[in-house]
């Protein structure tokens, strides 16, 4: 007996014959339907116990914590997104229904010659939603989607297998033997993808084949769900390792959960088309009294969130150049204004160091600031990486956005040092600012600045110097920053208006966008590097 391909919530209708009127009693498959280009399949996380009336179950065990977890990581990706995947798992036992399998081939009374109605319906129903579910996130990806399946494995090695549908033999092929070796293991796979926020992962950069461990390659879910082609639906089948899915505490595996939602929107943004979150402005709100933004109450009044970096003001600051603050940030931050974050890394690492943007009208009013412990009670709040801006060098109107006032607005600058540290911390070898580790950036400094100096050179700089910052307050790794600061908004047109270059030519030399490579052609070649994935549009203060 063949039922055929039957729309699921038909097929459904058989499972309830001579059970409880209730679907929710008798349906064990949940779905959802998202508004992202992204499916999430939880096949074999069920805790439900065999029905009345089933057949006696097989033996496969469950993966522990994978239908917690494929909740858990929609909740946190709608979050991140303002947007919720596809969704669909199994709430019962999968000894009482194999998913992952053929009809033909499954052990799970669905195939035969007398198969249950009821197993057939959910197979039969599980495998109909995914197809509405492909159909559907392609569509909303703008002609490509990607569905994870998600899985438990019991291999003692603890990296998160990631089964294409190829066999181990295939990935450990050279680069220019494997077909689309970057999407499987590259520096923008979602292997190591994984890897930047902790999760090790075969394949990846990291591990680019099994080599020899035990490795599931990808079962039918996959295999049957996908386009075959580089366009449409791609597919992927994710084992998590025991630790932390089964074997960790509530906590652990949250922390698991947070940085697949975090990996997965890199890697999404990376190769598909993601809708906008939703977006109704930045509102500046009075500090609470309670939570992790109290501490500042002890010297701000008021504070406007950007992706989780608070940027407080005292009073004297206006809304208006609070809210401007922001809209620069979110751009450092969201350069293509997709509603997400360009880099994950550089967002782990400003909200693991606590960064902050402080606000205040006048230069001399960070005195009085530095006068009270705020600096003690703010580090207990684990806030520690600050920035300050001055409400008078804050000038929405001034050039290079708008030639209404003369004076350039600070607020690129100020808030590019700050957003500078994410990458400073996340690509240590690119960006480091200590002069007992050269970087490719400090080096690039050296040479921009006739030699290595450790501090301003007394006599001068070289007259074959093209970067000669002169504060002597200004030690080596500030100099760093003000370099980087330099050639970033120079490579993006910032310094170039009318009188600028004349402005700025005791200290940088290099205003020009058309000639930047020209001029400085290390700096240019490591801005314009697409690993580091920095701002290619300067902010004007206008996000989304």
């Amino acid at each position: 007996m063949s039922l055929g391909p039957v729309p699921y919530l038909l097929l459904l209708s058989y499972a309830l014959q001579g059970h409880s009127s209730s679907s929710q009693e008798t349906t064990f498959l949940e779905t959802e339907r998202g508004t992202l280009p992204l499916i999430l399949s939880a096949p074999h996380g069920g805790r439900g116990t065999t029905p009345e009336g089933w057949p006696e179950p097989g033996t496969r065990p469950r993966d522990g914590n994978t239908w917690e977890i494929v909740w858990a990581l929609a909740d946190a990706l709608e979050e991140r997104t303002g947007h919720r995947p596809w969704v669909v798992a199994l709430s019962i036992h999968p000894a009482n229904i194999e998913m992952n399998v053929q009809r033909e081939s499954s052990g799970s009374g669905i195939a035969g010659e007398n198969p249950h109605l009821g197993r057939v319906a959910h197979w039969e129903g599980y495998h109909a939603f995914l197809e509405e579910a492909g159909e559907g996130a392609v569509k909303a990806g703008g002609g490509g989607a990607l569905l994870v399946d998600i899985h438990g494995h019991a291999h003692s090695h603890g990296l998160a297998e990631l089964g294409y549908g190829m066999s181990a033999s295939e990935l450990a092929k050279p680069d220019d033997e494997l077909p689309r070796a970057d999407w499987y293991r590259g520096p923008r796979s979602l292997g190591t993808r994984l890897e930047e926020v902790g999760i090790p992962a075969v394949p990846s950069l990291t591990h680019p084949h099994p080599d020899g461990l035990r490795y599931f390659t990808g079962g039918y879910i996959i295999r049957r769900h996908r386009s075959g082609t580089e366009e449409g639906l791609q597919s992927v089948q994710i084992e998590l390792p025991p630790f932390p899915r089964f074997s960790g505490t509530d906590g652990e595996r949250a922390l698991l959960v947070e940085g697949m939602a975090d990996a997965l929107v890199q890697f999404m943004a990376d190769h598909f088309t993601l809708p906008l979150p939703p977006f109704e402005g930045f509102e500046v709100i009075d500090i609470p009294t309670m939570g992790r933004l109290a501490p500042f109450r002890e010297a701000f009044f008021t504070v406007v969130e950007v992706f989780g970096i608070p940027v407080v003001a005292t009073e004297g600051v206006s809304a208006a150049k609070q809210e401007h603050a922001a809209h620069v940030l979110a751009q450092w931050l969201d350069n293509d204004e997709d509603g997400i974050p360009d880099d994950t890394q550089v967002m782990n690492a400003l909200h693991a160091e606590g960064a902050f943007l402080i606000m205040v009208p006048l230069e001399r009013d960070m005195e009085s600031l530095f006068e009270m412990d705020l600096i003690e009670t703010l580090e207990q709040g684990g806030w520690m990486l600050g920035q300050d801006l001055y409400g008078e060098e804050t000038l929405p109107y001034g050039p290079p956005h708008s030639l209404e006032s003369r004076r350039f607005d600070a607020t690129l600058e100020e808030v590019l040092h700050l957003v500078s540290n994410g990458w400073v911390e996340a690509y240590p070898e690119a960006f480091g600012l200590d002069s007992r580790a050269p970087s490719l950036l400090t080096q690039a400094m050296d040479r921009a600045r006739g030699g290595r100096f450790l501090l301003i050179p007394w006599l001068g700089y070289p007259r074959r110097a093209w970067y000669t910052y002169s504060d002597r307050t200004c030690d080596y790794a500030c100099q760093g920053g003000e370099y980087l600061y330099w050639g970033l908004t120079s490579l993006l047109g910032a310094q170039e208006y009318a009188g600028r270059p004349a402005e700025i030519g005791d200290e940088w030399r290099c205003p020009a966008a058309a000639t930047f490579a020209l001029c400085d052609p290390d700096l240019h070649a490591l801005l314009t590097n697409p690993r580091y994935n920095l701002p290619t549009v300067l902010p004007d203060g206008t996000y989304r």
